[in-house]
């Protein structure tokens, strides 16, 4: 008397889905435990809906910031962003944790092929960013940025007449912007330094 024993498509699809679940389950308890301790934030959403409001995002960011601290943490899905709520809070935190704040993943396109890893936001840590951020410092004080405000002025004002004048090309304007203020920033640094 042997009964043959066949899988229907809905056991499968049943089976499979518990197993998906308990597996997703599972390692979300594993990595509860393991991850790094988050900053309070609202409840976590699930992956098709969307964290962030489509509308008045600020408003719902103050909100988050006014009811859960100055740091608060968005999750969604898997993937966690953290918002940092006031000035006083980064400088805080880029005080106390600058090291491991300082590097950036390398971005062969944006720096090295683009900007031949001229562009300080871009390069990675080492003694070329030391040099470079040295550089900047002397450039970037609060005194030394009083000589740019005129140029500054001068530069945003051009950049709205040439958008207005034509809107189609705002990303060229744009670009044209950043390399004049590069270019500014490079003559000066050259001329400080004697090169």
């Amino acid at each position: 008397m042997s009964e043959s024993f066949s899988f229907s498509p809905t056991w499968i699809f049943a089976g499979v889905s518990l197993v998906v679940v308990l597996g997703g389950y599972c390692r979300g308890r594993f990595f509860a435990k393991h991850a790094f301790p988050l900053p309070p934030g609202p409840p976590r959403r699930w992956f098709w809906d969307s964290a962030m409001p489509s509308k008045n995002v600020t408003h719902t960011i103050t909100q988050w910031i006014q009811e859960y601290g100055p740091v608060v943490s968005v999750r969604q899905g898997n993937q966690v962003s953290v918002i940092i709520g006031s000035v006083e809070t980064a400088n805080d935190i880029m005080e106390k944790q600058g090291s491991a704040l300082v590097d950036r993943p390398r971005a062969i396109a944006a720096d090295e092929m683009f900007s031949q890893n001229t562009r300080l936001v871009l390069i990675r840590v080492g003694s070329r960013f030391r040099r470079f951020r040295k550089a900047a410092q002397v450039q970037l004080q609060s005194k030394a940025i009083e000589a740019y405000r005129d140029i500054q002025s001068e530069d945003a004002k051009q950049l709205v007449h040439d958008i207005l004048n034509a809107p189609e090309k705002h990303q060229e304007h744009i670009f044209e912007l950043g390399h004049s203020a590069h270019d500014i920033w490079e003559v000066d640094t050259n001329r400080e330094h004697g090169s």
